[in-house]
Formats: structure tokens, C-alpha cells, sequence
């Protein structure tokens, strides 16, 4: 019921109730009855539960405020206003929708092939792009962040006895991020028990394409011929684009996979915020390589 309740707000199937009222306060009045009627309907669904619970976030309170404030504009047949609030209801929808955004990044990950990193000969080296760490609470301690996977693998390589040598890159922007991000990951394998000596660490580049130059004269300079790139499954296609108009010849090794709902459900309807995060690393992916970086 409650999940009905909300297809009907959404896809404005809902006009037609909203036009038995034959005032602005009757508009706002029948909006606010199906609202109510949408959260008693939850108490016995646990769809509702699930759709209430997401309406009462932060980004659900703006979804409602445009439809109910575009609802508005449309009764007072101000049509620049109306026009003008919902786009903007429709671009907050698909801004932060969970479905679009899942599907975009398995979209970006199903761009290359999935390698298999315990088949043939064991890597020479493998470079870990920067992220995916953060500082802990405690000083001098660090943590894995969002992302974190690609350190966890470039581990997890070294272990299994298939990288003989790791390499970490990145800094920070300053005053955004830690300014260098091969500490943290040094730190975090050297507590997993990969010995110092086997790391290699550039310190020096902000952005993958900076890493991927300066890798590139790291192999050229300890002949090294097998090689990989660990990095997100999301972010692998931009990093090999970017290795091929170098001349750099790399494995890709995914980390990080991202999945979720693949198909549509009531849920999807309403903005969240993993849908706002992963709409915008596709979006940040393809200006990315727009741009060349």
C-alpha cells in the first residue's frame, strides 16, 4: 500500500486526486493526506517501513519539498516556477537513484576483462593506486576507507606469493586529504606482515595519470616485465585508457567491485545517498577521461 502510495506521488499519477481539491490549501491538503496515508500504510509493510525510512532523510525531505512545491506552482499555473521545480525534482530523482547509478558503475567495471590474478607466471611488480585509506582516531594509525579493497589485494598478491614487489603512489590535495597516501598504505602491509623492503613508494603524483608516468619510468628503470594495476573495478578502465596512451603495458586487477539492485524496485524510486555516490563516480569517471587524467 504505502509503496503504491509512493508511485503514485512520483510518476504524478497522483493529479488527478490532487485536482479534486479547488483550492491551493485543498492541493497541499489531499498531498499532505496521501503522505499521511503512505507513513500509516508502513507501520504492517515492510516495503513502507523501508520507503518512510528513506522519505524521513535528509535527501527525501528535498524529493518531497520540489514535488509538493512544483505541485504547487502547477495549481497556481505559474508555469516558468513549475517548469524550473520540476526539473529539478526529476534531476535530484536521477541524481540520486541507486538503480541508475549500480547499473552505470557495473557498466564501467564490465569494460574490461576480469583477470584471474593466480594464473601464470607471478608479477615482477604491482602498483596500487592511491586511496582507499584514512587516518584513524589514534596518531600514527591508519585505516581502509571506501576503496580500501585495492590496498587489501595489493596485499593479499604479496601474500599469495604473486607480486614480488608492491608499489603505492598518490598524495593528497592539501588541506583535503592526507598529503601523502603511500604512508598510510605502507603502514597498513607493513601490519600485515609485507616487509618494508619489497615496497616501493611514489610520492610524488596527485592524480592517476601523474602515478602512471612516474610508474612507467619505475619499470623502464628496474626492468621490470610483468606488471599489474591494482586500482577499482570503476576506475580500471579510465587508469588503462590512460597506461595504453602512455606506452604502458599493465595487467589490470580489479579491486572494489561494486553491485547491488539490478533490476527496478519501489525502493529506487527515492534519491539516496548511494545512489548520489555512485551516479557521481561514473560521471567523475567519464569527465576523467574526458579530460585526460
Amino acid at each position: 500500500m504505502a509503496a503504491l502510495i509512493l508511485i503514485l506521488l512520483a510518476t504524478g499519477a497522483a493529479g488527478p486526486v490532487l485536482r479534486v481539491a479547488r483550492t491551493r490549501r485543498g492541493v497541499l491538503g489531499a498531498y499532505a493526506a496521501l503522505l499521511g496515508a503512505a507513513a500509516a500504510a508502513s507501520v504492517l509493510d515492510p516495503v513502507g517501513q523501508k520507503v518512510l525510512g528513506n522519505l524521513l532523510m535528509p535527501t527525501g525531505w528535498v524529493w518531497l519539498g520540489l514535488l509538493g512545491w512544483g505541485a504547487d506552482a502547477v495549481f497556481r499555473r505559474a508555469r516558468g516556477q513549475a517548469a524550473g521545480l520540476l526539473t529539478l525534482f526529476v534531476l535530484h530523482t536521477l541524481a540520486g537513484n541507486v538503480l541508475l547509478g549500480t547499473l552505470g558503475v557495473i557498466w564501467l567495471q564490465d569494460q574490461l576483462p576480469r583477470v584471474d590474478w593466480r594464473q601464470g607466471p607471478p608479477f615482477d611488480a604491482v602498483l596500487v593506486l592511491g586511496g582507499g585509506t584514512k587516518e584513524a582516531p589514534d596518531p600514527n594509525r591508519f585505516e581502509l576507507s571506501a576503496g580500501g579493497d585495492r590496498v587489501l589485494l595489493g596485499a593479499r598478491l604479496y601474500r599469495a606469493g604473486r607480486a614480488k614487489v608492491l608499489v603505492t603512489s598518490g598524495r593528497g590535495v592539501p588541506g583535503i586529504s592526507q598529503d601523502d597516501l603511500t604512508e598510510a598504505t605502507l603502514h597498513i602491509w607493513r601490519e600485515l606482515g609485507i616487509p618494508e623492503a619489497d615496497v616501493v613508494r611514489l610520492r610524488e603524483p596527485y592524480n592517476t595519470k601523474q602515478e602512471l608516468i612516474a610508474f612507467k619510468a619505475l619499470v623502464a628503470e628496474r626492468g621490470w616485465r610483468r606488471v599489474g594495476l591494482v586500482s577499482s573495478a570503476y576506475h580500471l578502465p579510465r587508469a588503462m585508457a590512460q597506461a595504453e596512451r602512455l606506452g604502458l603495458d599493465v595487467i589490470p586487477l580489479a579491486a572494489d567491485h561494486h553491485l547491488g539492485p539490478d533490476r527496478f524496485d519501489t525502493m529506487s524510486i527515492i534519491p539516496q545517498i548511494q545512489g548520489f555516490i555512485r551516479v557521481q563516480k561514473v560521471l567523475w569517471e567519464l569527465i576523467g577521461r574526458w579530460v585526460g587524467r
